[in-house]
């Protein structure tokens, strides 16, 4: 595991510090190839009773969960068959019983769900859209394109850093693409295709400067900082709920302030169908501006 720590430490040291704070999100989707080990690290932390952060890694708890025996883990498409309608009604009708473990907390994993029907994708939104507070979903995925967004916006997106991501960050600035604008658009994409054309996109632009300003003036001024993004979201380019989850995904990669993370993921946490965008940035800008009169 020493390995996985080394490999994901930027991912690891935030889920780290949730946990430390107790403030665990109510679904991951991690994105990236070989999630199955970090899947599995995420689920010994939040139901080992024994150590936090992380896990001891022998105690019972851990133990049924490394042999995927622990009665409150559930583990969707362990195989990677594609998914099916069916095996989200089965997850559903088997998280809807009582937890057998004497904590009540519980975690179900369904690995590639980008592989997932359009009917199995459409039950797991309903899903998702009533959290339940014992409940922790995991889901992987290679490929965010063929995620639904709805789904993506249910979710704390946690891009895995990998040699791909390498390759592509080198061919971009190869190209001529701007260093800083290429690492925020790599949580977006992860193939060259997606990523040439997010970097052509002149709206995809406009979104990562609205970003880049807000972190630029973020730290001398929160009130300022909230006051020009909400202008620029709400008048500018009046976005939409899709535009604004992306700037929330790019701002989260771009900036090394946990107070600020987890801001953006609670305003993740409330992005539903049919909720006002306008709504939404102008509480992720109260949240923002709070911070400075603290």
């Amino acid at each position: 595991m020493s390995s996985l720590k080394l490999r994901q430490k930027r991912v690891l040291d935030f889920f780290h510090r949730q946990q430390l704070k107790n403030m665990t999100s109510h679904a991951y989707l991690l994105n990236g190839k070989n999630t199955d080990e970090l899947a599995k690290y995420m689920a010994k932390s939040i139901l080992c009773q024994q150590q936090t952060p992380g896990y001891c890694d022998h105690c019972s708890d851990c133990l049924n969960v490394e042999r995927e025996e622990h009665a409150s883990l559930i583990i969707v498409n362990p195989d990677e068959e594609r998914i099916k309608k069916e095996n989200i009604l089965e997850l559903k009708s088997e998280l809807s019983q009582t937890a057998l473990e004497k904590r009540q907390k519980r975690v179900y994993i369904i690995h590639n769900v980008d592989a997932a029907t359009p009917s199995a994708l459409n039950s797991l939104l309903k899903f998702l859209e009533e959290p339940s507070s014992d409940i922790t979903a995991i889901l992987t995925a290679q490929s965010l394109n063929r995620v639904l967004d709805t789904i993506q916006s249910r979710c704390l997106i946690l891009t895995l850093d990998e040699e791909q991501q390498d390759v592509l960050r080198k061919k971009a600035l190869e190209e001529g693409y701007d260093e800083l604008m290429i690492h925020a658009y790599l949580e977006l994409e992860n193939d060259w295709e997606g990523l040439e054309k997010r970097l052509n996109d002149k709206e995809s632009a406009q979104l990562f400067d609205a970003v880049n300003d807000f972190l630029s003036v973020y730290s001398n001024s929160k009130i300022e900082a909230a006051s020009l993004y909400n202008a620029v979201l709400n008048n500018h380019m009046k976005v939409d709920l899709n535009k604004f989850s992306e700037s929330l995904k790019m701002m989260f990669r771009l900036t090394d302030n946990y107070d600020l993370k987890s801001i953006i993921v609670d305003i993740q946490d409330r992005i539903r169908p049919g909720v006002s965008v306008k709504l939404l940035i102008d509480q992720f800008s109260y949240m923002v501006s709070e911070r400075e009169m603290l």
